[in-house]
């Protein structure tokens, strides 16, 4: 069921306000605790707090079902997308934004004595990624059947992976560099415990992807200051 949520209280939409729904799944730092929390949501209040033509709302969404909720215009856009992540290859119409940031996944696992040779081989390790996101080690592709044949588990949110991963239930999770950043600055003491790849799975160029139909252009958007938005 799709979770619709007005992210600011203090800009309500009037009578003659258009609604944009904005899609979004589990994607820290962009998305956390199902919208609640995030980038996302910071800028869907910046977005209402600088015009009252548009209101702008929150659609929770998954990492599989995005495709199939964007086509069926359950949200009007989504933001923080990279259009190698499936989006290409479902051959789905969409404008795109310029580029909102670009970073990188990483994978991480515990220090100990080890060091990043530990990476180069995965065989017997016990691996875990997030159902619905795309990685080198899947070939950037989805589908169940590869990710089990490879004997790689997985999991729901970037904190719970690190957390498994500090409890010692799993051997190496991935994570972006940019929650890697955010995670570190937060529990300094972290970065003496992980031991980070030296090179990336892949990296990403993350951009809003807005459906044909919106009603608010990719113009209209860059006129309200988005890019200025996400960088501040």
């Amino acid at each position: 069921m799709l979770i619709i949520l007005s992210l600011n209280a203090q800009a309500k939409a009037t009578d003659k306000s258009i609604v944009v729904r904005v899609g979004g799944y589990d994607f820290a730092p962009f998305v956390e605790k199902e919208g609640s929390e995030g980038v996302v949501r910071e800028l869907i209040a910046k977005l209402n707090n600088t015009q009252k033509k548009y209101h702008f709302e929150f659609v929770y969404t998954s990492p599989n079902r995005r495709y199939k909720d964007f086509k069926l215009r359950k949200f009007d856009m989504i933001f923080f997308e990279d259009e190698s992540w499936g989006w290409k290859d479902r051959k789905i119409n969409y404008a795109r934004t310029g580029i909102l940031t670009q970073g990188e996944e990483m994978a991480i696992a515990l220090k100990y004595d080890r060091d990043q040779s530990y990476f180069d081989n995965l065989d017997k390790k016990k691996v875990r990624i997030i159902l619905g996101f795309h990685y080198q080690i899947t070939d950037m592709k989805t589908d169940q059947d590869r990710i089990l044949k490879k004997g790689i588990e997985q999991g729901r949110n970037y904190h719970e992976n690190v957390m498994d991963l500090l409890d010692k239930k799993i051997d190496i999770t991935y994570v972006n560099s940019l929650y890697l950043k955010r995670m570190f600055e937060l529990d300094k003491e972290l970065k003496e415990k992980i031991l980070v790849a030296p090179k990336p799975d892949h990296s990403f160029v993350l951009r809003g992807l807005i459906h044909p139909s919106s009603p608010i252009t990719v113009s209209e958007l860059e006129k309200l200051g988005l890019n200025k938005m996400v960088e501040d």
